[in-house]
């Protein structure tokens, strides 16, 4: 397979521009629509994961999630496809996480941080109507939008409400340990609205003072 910080997706559609962004199981690139002339984000499974079944469901999740959320608070996706056998997603283009902003500028007055936080939780609102639980909310997953609003993304590890269907190796608990509930630690299949009220509570904490509520 061709360079993936070089090769067009999507028949040409989709043409990167530069890395934004790599985990242990994505890779995010900046890229141009040429067919609306506007730039998005596109995330990739690295090549090693698209062969992992668990990483394509955990992929395949976070589209449907997030496409059927339509909330100013929840980042857009607009695409879903496969390139040469790697799912990939076009998302709506951010400027960074809060977690980045916070890292170079210093915390967030209190009222900054509780207006931001008010807006996530009517993000995790709508989430949660539809019966999702995130799982993940924390500074990281938080995403600052081009005109400033911020956005609550990756879904990757999301549940579904009465699903006993976790995106998980039996009996693990994904999630970051500084924002996670002590019954999602406990038991990953049993979570329900409080452990994103959880992340939520931790995130506003930490906007406001630059470390977690617990070491």
């Amino acid at each position: 397979m061709a360079s993936e910080e070089t090769s067009a997706y999507a028949a040409g559609r989709y043409l990167p521009i530069e890395v934004i962004g790599a985990g242990g199981m994505a890779l995010v690139l900046r890229v141009l629509d040429q067919t609306l002339g506007v730039e998005r984000a596109l995330k990739r499974l690295h090549v090693p994961q698209a062969s992992d079944p668990q990483a394509r469901l955990r992929m395949a999740q976070e589209a449907r999630i997030v496409a059927s959320v339509m909330h100013p608070s929840v980042v857009t996706v607009f695409d879903a496809f496969e390139e040469e056998g790697v799912p990939c997603l076009v998302l709506e283009l951010c400027r960074g996480s809060l977690a980045d902003w916070v890292t170079s500028h210093g915390p967030l007055p209190p009222r900054v941080a509780t207006e931001v936080m008010i807006d996530v939780c009517a993000g995790l609102e709508a989430v949660h109507e539809r019966g999702v639980f995130h799982r993940d909310v924390k500074p990281n997953n938080l995403l600052v939008a081009q005109d400033g609003d911020v956005k609550l993304s990756d879904f990757g590890i999301a549940q579904l409400q009465g699903s006993s269907e976790v995106v998980t190796h039996t009996g693990a608990a994904l999630g970051s340990l500084a924002f996670m509930a002590p019954e999602q630690r406990d038991d990953a299949h049993i979570v329900g609205p409080e452990v994103d009220v959880y992340g939520a509570a931790g995130t506003w904490f930490w906007l406001m003072t630059g470390r977690p509520p617990f070491e």
